[in-house]
């Protein structure tokens, strides 16, 4: 498990803040009579569970998603020898917004979503917790991840092309192939590129790269002593020039220059 701790006086400028994290963690048994003092969102990533809240019992499998409220009493454990849960905890008072737009209540069980872009955005947060120091970074992370939890949990379904849309919000600052795509997407490729165009109006080539730039924009935006290089690596770029070069054609100016504000 990893953990990041505040100082009192920095809890007061962004939304969400990413306190605990951890991926695929062999889960023991967890009893707490008075809850945890963060809001907490899983995954189970592996085996089988059962989440006991508000006098209910819950089984929850790979796949399944659950949430549990801040201060609100609850238990989960593994029914077999290889449970494993994904998991992150935060705090903000922006959660309250986030509850309201998704109508969420003090926990909730959700079954049978397609959770590929929560738990790359997880996986994400999780490995740059230690290297990155730049606290608008994990913030934003945190409420990227959150809000992909309950966007999955609180939809009935998702079309097969919307979840492609997503694994590249997702998943921009990897390399991703077609064959990555289809891997989950249940037709040919042919198929998908045209599927995707006639949705989105763009190529999933251009969604790409329009997404590593916004991304790298914000990044930009956010930290004026930021490196380049940097920048052009965590958005999914190998080569620095390059990454200038294609930034310069998008918005008619230099990453030195326009991503500074």
């Amino acid at each position: 498990m990893k953990v990041k701790l505040y100082e009192e006086n920095q809890l007061q400028f962004f939304p969400l803040y990413p306190c605990t994290i951890d991926i695929n963690y062999l889960q023991e048994k967890v009893s707490r009579p008075d809850g945890f003092i963060h809001d907490q969102i899983f995954i189970v990533k592996n085996g089988s569970g059962n989440v006991k809240v508000d006098n209910n019992c819950y089984s929850v499998s790979k796949g399944d998603m659950f949430y549990l409220g801040a201060n609100i009493p609850h238990e989960y454990y593994g029914i077999d020898k290889n449970f494993k849960t994904s998991y992150l905890s935060f705090c903000g008072n922006g959660f309250d917004n986030i509850k309201r737009y998704y109508n969420v209540g003090s926990y909730g069980i959700y079954h049978n979503k397609h959770a590929v872009s929560f738990d790359a955005q997880l996986t994400k947060l999780f490995e740059h917790f230690d290297t990155q120091n730049e606290l608008s970074y994990f913030c934003v992370a945190a409420l990227t991840t959150v809000t992909a939890f309950f966007d999955i949990a609180c939809k009935k379904e998702y079309s097969p092309i919307e979840m492609v849309y997503n694994y590249i919000e997702s998943n921009y600052f990897k390399m991703i192939t077609l064959e990555d795509i289809t891997a989950f997407y249940p037709f040919s490729k042919s198929k998908l590129c045209h599927d995707f165009k006639q949705k989105y109006k763009m190529t999933i080539f251009e969604m790409l790269m329009r997404t590593r730039l916004t991304n790298a924009r914000y990044m930009l935006q956010s930290n004026p002593n930021i490196k380049l290089q940097q920048v052009a690596h965590s958005c999914g770029f190998t080569d620095t020039s390059y990454f200038c070069k294609v930034y310069k054609n998008f918005y008619a100016e230099s990453p030195k220059k326009g991503g500074r504000l």
